[in-house]
């Protein structure tokens, strides 16, 4: 379809496919370029056909007997290399065309730099006040009293407390995080008797996700009110993808803490609980 209606397309989106079919050889494949003019063709028709990998798949198929897991690894290596150079855009498991102004902002806010401290203060915010609700303290179900404990994590105190328990998850934004093996969060957790040590499993693009959350927020903080019309436009899209960020973020953090693994007292604790909640009262 691509060729039969190029020479009416505006030149924003001609210059970056005619620049990424340039780099062919180089730093894309044929493939790439193909797959770029697929996404173009459906960027403004995301209720018909969005851009998961399971619909462009069907959509490059071109063989009756193609094997489809195949073509999905190809799909998502392309997408990447595509990412990288600010051509497409990724929001959870939907990819889009960006044209010559979304690629200048997309690019602006891969430049933008967030440090070590922002990213787990504000993974730190998502766990603690948004999974857990700002709770400090848990109902024992016996003696009906009720226990206040400190909360950390990776090491660091979060709304610093000085109770006689606490809570402290490891994550994979933990500089040692391969190193906290069962040995090492039992023997941990033997040294700190009135602490919980609650390592979370790895999540899917959890640091690549929060990165861009952060980077988009910040610069929607800088340059929004200095922004043309147009530039406008795209920051409030991109605000609007953020919130939905967000939500995977805390969707996906939940899924973490309830998969992750508990320790006390130098023994992995065995939890049967199926939301995070239960997690934190039964593990305290």
């Amino acid at each position: 379809f691509y060729p039969s209606i190029e020479s009416f397309l505006e030149g924003s989106v001609r210059r970056a496919i005619d620049s990424a079919e340039k780099k062919v050889g180089g730093l894309f494949e044929n493939f790439d370029v193909k797959l770029l003019k697929t996404l173009f063709l459906i960027k403004y028709i995301p209720k018909i056909v969005s851009g998961k990998v399971d619909n462009l798949a069907t959509l490059c198929i071109e063989e009756i007997d193609t094997d489809k897991l195949v073509l999905k690894r190809k799909i998502q290596e392309s997408l990447l290399r595509l990412e990288k150079q600010n051509l497409v855009n990724c929001n959870g498991d939907n990819w889009t065309f960006l044209t010559n102004e979304e690629q200048d902002v997309s690019r602006q806010i891969s430049h933008e730099v967030i440090s070590a401290s922002e990213q787990s203060r504000t993974l730190a915010d998502f766990v603690f006040d948004e999974v857990w609700k700002s709770q400090t303290k848990v109902r024992h179900k016996n003696s009906k009293a009720d226990y206040e404990f400190n909360r950390l994590l990776d090491g660091k105190p979060w709304k610093s407390a000085h109770h006689e328990l606490s809570l402290e998850l490891i994550t994979e934004l933990h500089d040692e995080y391969p190193l906290y093996t069962e040995a090492k969060c039992r023997l941990y957790s033997g040294g700190n008797p009135s602490r919980i040590i609650l390592r979370l499993s790895q999540g899917e693009r959890l640091y690549e996700e929060l990165q861009t959350y952060l980077k988009i927020e910040q610069f929607i903080q800088n340059k929004f009110d200095n922004a043309s019309p147009t530039g406008r436009k795209i920051l409030t899209f991109k605000k609007d993808e953020n919130r939905e960020r967000k939500e995977r973020l805390r969707f996906q953090l939940e899924r973490l803490i309830v998969t992750g693994d508990v320790y006390a007292l130098g023994e992995q604790v065995k939890i049967n609980a199926t939301g995070s909640q239960a997690v934190l009262d039964e593990a305290i």
